[in-house]
């Protein structure tokens, strides 16, 4: 009996013992991690691989160069949108600001008269240039009234000034042929003189340099453009206008001083906002692959990212033709991050000013250096150091994990 409850004895106080352990380990566990997470920590960073993608609101923002003329009533296109044309070549023709369209409808009618003239003087005839350009003539009028059902702006606009240059050939095909009398001379005249009042009002407009013509031009085509992008004048909040408005592109039309732009299709920029708080920015000179939803996939490189009210701009360049993405300014845009190379928690990643930067360990205490974020999940992240300065060579750092809630 006694030994009985000897043992029953001996087994409460083991029990005892193992739970003192037990809570003595949990306290130390405690300690350890109320130090790590609020006291701060020493680590080490390793090599390592991340990827991910995220999505942005961006705007697009193009090499080009604006025609600015005086304010015009009326124009005539002399090329088709998106069509290349080299430095020197017309591009617009521009009526002044109150030209009268009656001498232009008056023209057109004493053409017509003059080719009935003509060819009643002519008689029947079956010269072969004349008949190709009476073919081009009703061919042109047939795609310009198919073009105008179509509401095809830009359509009309390239076909009205192809049909008016066939008319004037034919025009001087028939007064160097046809043999005159005196009703044509006296409309001849009446020609000329309405040529002469129309041309008075016209303004020729060429090219000031190589590029694509684009006759459709939004509030946006001077301020968000890639002369602006050296200077940091592409701003969070001019970025955030364009992004609000989302206007699409008009076609330049009358009393504007806007002719067209002249676009560069093989360099241009994508430039969308992230917050202060976000690590993960462009980082210059690194490659992305971008996806714009609606136009394809296109492979960029980091130009900058910097802090502007209380935003971060962030630049990606082009090189790639840009194609439709000529006549957009806002799209959406897909980011793939890939990198490898030193990976480190990403809570060791602090913010001074806006500015991304951990605390490197040395023998002699605690340095701050700013890094650019690569890559990143929700524990990790692939940095870059920026410059050298006196940080350890090699992916093996020693930086330090700050305390919970510190800035």
């Amino acid at each position: 009996m006694e030994l009985l409850q000897f043992r029953k004895k001996r087994r409460r106080i083991k029990k005892g013992v193992l739970a003192i352990i037990l809570a003595f380990l949990f306290v130390i566990a405690a300690v350890l991690t109320f130090i790590l997470i609020f006291g701060g920590a020493e680590a080490t960073s390793r090599t390592g691989k991340l990827s991910g993608k995220k999505t942005y609101s961006a705007v697009v923002i193009r090499s080009e160069k604006i025609a600015v003329v005086k304010d015009f009533d009326t124009a005539d296109y002399l090329v088709r949108n998106g069509q290349q044309v080299r430095k020197g070549d017309s591009v617009m023709n521009v009526y002044n600001l109150g030209y009268s369209r009656e001498n232009t409808e008056k023209l057109l009618t004493v053409r017509e008269q003059i080719l009935d003239a003509q060819l009643r003087s002519d008689g029947e005839t079956r010269d072969p240039e004349l008949k190709s350009l009476n073919d081009g003539i009703a061919s042109a009028r047939d795609m310009l009234s198919k073009a105008v059902m179509n509401g095809n702006t830009s359509a009309v606009q390239t076909i009205s000034a192809n049909l008016k240059k066939l008319l004037s050939e034919r025009s001087d095909y028939l007064r160097e042929k046809s043999q005159q009398n005196e009703t044509l001379r006296g409309l001849y005249q009446q020609e000329d003189d309405l040529l002469q009042a129309v041309e008075a009002q016209r303004v020729t407009v060429a090219a000031e340099r190589d590029g694509v013509v684009s006759f459709y031009i939004d509030d946006f085509a001077s301020t968000l453009n890639a002369d602006k992008i050296g200077q940091d004048l592409v701003t969070a909040e001019l970025i955030s206008k364009a992004l609000d408005k989302n206007e699409r592109f008009k076609w330049t039309g009358s009393s504007s001083s806007s002719a067209f732009r002249l676009v560069n299709p093989n360099e241009w920029y994508c430039a969308f906002l992230t917050g202060t708080s976000e690590s993960l920015r462009v980082a210059p000179g690194k490659e992305y692959s971008v996806e714009v939803k609606g136009y394809g996939s296109f492979i960029g490189t980091g130009v900058s990212s910097f802090v502007n009210d209380k935003n971060v701009v962030n630049i990606i360049k082009f090189s790639q033709n840009l194609g439709a993405l000529i006549d957009v300014r806002t799209c959406e845009i897909s980011i793939a991050y890939e990198a490898e190379g030193m990976m480190i928690e990403k809570r060791a990643i602090q913010f001074k000013d806006g500015e991304t930067y951990i605390e490197i360990v040395t023998d002699n205490g605690r340095a701050n250096v700013y890094v650019d974020v690569l890559a990143e999940d929700g524990r990790n992240a692939i940095i870059r150091i920026r410059g050298n300065g006196n940080i350890p060579t090699g992916t093996e750092v020693r930086y330090w994990i700050p305390k919970r809630g510190r800035k």
